[in-house]
């Protein structure tokens, strides 16, 4: 095969060997890969493309089976993705967009199949393997760093020449001067600094077993976004954005008898089928361990709860009495869709914290926190919703200013992004405070403020029945006014009765 990208169009002479001509060939298969003579990679794609798809009937078998998604995804990594990646760092870098997006069409197909996000093929083409970087052999250092110090001290004390203790104790001679002569800290380590001080990296690691031991473990991207923060905290004029793959394998390594990964228990879509005896028995386990491990049993007033929920400050949809036969009923409505979240706090004695209300884009108009809940505290967000940086606020000027000074505390919320972050961690470490994740998708049984003593369904309840035709703050205000937030438990034994 003649590989010509000249501009002449003037063919080649023939190829011979020892006056005997050669057949030339426009392609040849090598090692599963098709070598065109342009260099176009199109033949090896459509191969690759149609052995996938043949591939993909089976899977498609295996979900009617009704085998696990765990199961699935094993199946498409071993008979699916291997026949997509064989030779990728060949011809990936040369396919053309056409291709590389028709690629890309069977493993969105066989996503939809399992029913979980799978990994592009960008990304794979990309990440080096791990069990390629953990074969990665270091060329340097082969010597004993105790063998390199007992050398240096011979050297100094004069016993042994350079080129008598480096082979006694088996040290590069040129290693050796250096460390003696005080060009090279005879204390330093080899290889690039590390990322992240032992300090900074002993904290991510309480952190992740603290994470781990309340019920919400951290996954592979949250550490390393928390190690991202940390190090751009420590070198603000150098930072970085993104880690390498290198990274995340060579801390495991270092942490392996700390920290290893498993994959979590899965648990179902679906509130209702997400509710299993497992997980709430072991939550409700781990919240007794916790009450007697702190010694909180009996002490209804240090146990605190906390959770949010949202109004939507335009009109509530009503029946409304229209002709018989009418099949499409509209309302004139002003077009807004501002919304407000409220954070709400009780403890097990029925003693609450005063609200903290969250407006979007801005502040309203008119003396809003002057005629709403005495000792409110107010926010804003983009959107009107909780966020990290809004959540960690409450906690430091509200909730350890309103609750009480005894501890230790026990605060249970959900386990939402936007309320767990390093900040709210370590500031409940320091206030005595103890963090207790409910289960995922289980706030519906087991968020008091949301099934037990139904908090919200009265404090949305008379918010609908004020809002009525109403825009803006002053149905919110008028339901906070009514004493939704002075007498929570008294409030609803009375509705209740």
């Amino acid at each position: 095969m003649i590989v010509d990208f000249r501009k002449s169009t003037v063919p080649p002479p023939p190829p011979s060997v020892m006056d005997s001509p050669i057949t030339s060939v426009e392609s040849f298969r090598f090692l599963g890969t098709t070598i065109t003579q342009d260099l176009k990679w199109e033949p090896t794609i459509s191969s690759l493309i149609k052995k996938a798809q043949q591939r993909m009937y089976f899977l498609r078998q295996l979900r009617k089976a009704k085998l696990p998604a765990q199961m699935l995804v094993q199946f498409y990594t071993a008979i699916i993705e291997s026949i997509l990646t064989s030779s990728i760092t060949v011809w990936f870098a040369g396919a053309t967009v056409r291709d590389k997006q028709r690629l890309q069409r069977i493993v969105r197909s066989a996503e939809e199949v399992i029913g979980r996000s799978l990994p592009s093929l960008q990304d794979l083409s990309q990440m080096p393997s791990i069990r390629v970087i953990r074969k990665r052999q270091r060329k340097f250092r082969i010597w004993n760093p105790v063998a390199m110090q007992g050398a240096i001290d011979e050297v100094r004390a004069d016993r042994l020449s350079y080129r008598q203790a480096a082979v006694h104790f088996g040290v590069p001679k040129s290693t050796l001067r250096d460390r003696v002569s005080g060009k090279v800290a005879s204390d330093s380590t080899y290889g690039q600094r590390p990322l992240l001080s032992e300090k900074d990296e002993n904290a991510l690691v309480e952190y992740c077993l603290y994470s781990a031991s309340f019920g919400f473990p951290l996954t592979k991207s949250q550490v390393v976004t928390h190690a991202l923060a940390i190090f751009n905290r420590r070198h603000p004029q150098t930072p970085k954005v993104a880690l390498s793959q290198t990274w995340w394998v060579n801390f495991r390594e270092r942490q392996k008898q700390r920290l290893t990964t498993r994959t979590p228990d899965i648990i179902d879509r679906g509130r209702a089928s997400c509710a299993k005896r497992g997980p709430v028995e072991d939550y409700f386990n781990l919240l007794s361990s916790t009450m007697d491990r702190y010694g909180l049993r009996g002490k209804p007033h240090c146990i605190y709860n906390c959770d949010e929920t949202g109004f939507q400050l335009d009109s509530q949809r009503r029946k409304v009495v229209v002709p018989r036969g009418t099949k499409h009923t509209y309302r004139q409505a002003p077009g807004t869709r501002e919304h407000i979240t409220v954070l709400a706090c009780l403890n097990a004695a029925g003693e609450d914290i005063p609200p903290f209300i969250i407006y979007k884009g801005g502040y309203p108009g008119g003396p809003y926190n002057k005629e709403g809940v005495p000792n409110a505290l107010y926010g804003k967000s983009p959107a009107g919703y909780m966020d990290n940086d809004l959540f960690v606020k409450w906690f430091n000027q509200h909730f350890l200013k309103h609750a009480t000074q005894e501890r230790p505390l026990l605060l249970v919320m959900d386990g939402h992004a936007s309320h767990l972050g390093p900040e709210l961690i370590q500031a409940a470490q320091g206030a005595g405070v103890i963090l207790l994740c409910l289960p995922p998708h289980t706030s519906h049984i087991l968020q008091p403020l949301d099934a037990h003593i139904q908090f919200f369904w009265t404090l949305e309840g008379r918010f609908c029945r004020h809002n009525w035709g109403s825009v803006g703050c002053e149905p919110l205000l008028y339901t906070f006014q009514k004493g939704v937030f002075k007498g929570p438990q008294k409030l609803i034994s009375e509705d209740e009765g």
